[in-house]
């Protein structure tokens, strides 16, 4: 468990967004159109978060 948080800490906001959308968003764990707006969603976040260590992206920032 000590190494999935550690590698937590070093996965950029894109590879969590893919890793997401690939594993999370999908039939038969999301609806297709649920996944349509999650990826609308990532798009828009990506482009401002993209390079950024997921650790380090705050609620305050997305909502801004």
């Amino acid at each position: 468990m000590l190494q999935i948080a550690r590698k937590g800490e070093s996965i950029t906001f894109r590879e969590w967004t893919d890793l997401f959308l690939e594993n999370y968003s999908k039939l038969p764990i999301r609806k297709p159109k649920t996944h349509v707006a999650n990826l609308r969603a990532a798009n828009h976040l990506k482009r401002v978060f993209a390079t950024r260590r997921l650790v380090n992206v705050t609620a305050d920032e997305i909502e801004h």
